[in-house]
């Protein structure tokens, strides 16, 4: 439980910290600067939990680890959906044809899957190394 905790408030912090980042280099004295694509980060999360998966199944096969079938399945998953897919899903449904994301409940759409891919690596390493 504590890992799912602290993966989460990583994940948390990290978009803080960007979002932070971007308003004070973007702050003009009548406008805050921030767009809603500011407040998208399924890519920075589903491109960490892919490199992650992939650098942590690399790690227990050097190291000679039992990796369970599921943890592999899990990591074809993210590679084809997360990072094969979703760039094209999300082009297609989120965004209209000038290039502006739809709406909010995309926005926190994308995000969730952003944080289910990230999960689903927690999910991974802790069944090849433990908690």
């Amino acid at each position: 439980m504590a890992t799912w905790i602290l993966t989460g408030a990583l994940a948390l912090l990290v978009a803080a910290i960007q979002t932070y980042w971007k308003w004070v280099t973007r702050k003009t004295a009548s406008s805050h600067g921030l767009k809603k694509d500011d407040w998208v980060f399924y890519i920075d999360w589903t491109v960490t939990s892919a490199v992650a998966l992939c650098y942590s199944l690399i790690d227990a096969s050097l190291k000679h680890k039992p990796v369970e079938p599921m943890t592999v399945s899990i990591a074809l998953i993210v590679g084809i959906l997360g990072v094969g897919m979703l760039p094209n899903f999300v082009r297609d449904l989120c965004y209209d044809a000038s290039g502006n994301i739809k709406g909010w409940k995309h926005i926190v759409g994308l995000d969730l899957a952003g944080m289910a891919f990230l999960f689903s690596s927690v999910v991974a390493g802790v069944k090849t190394y433990g908690a």
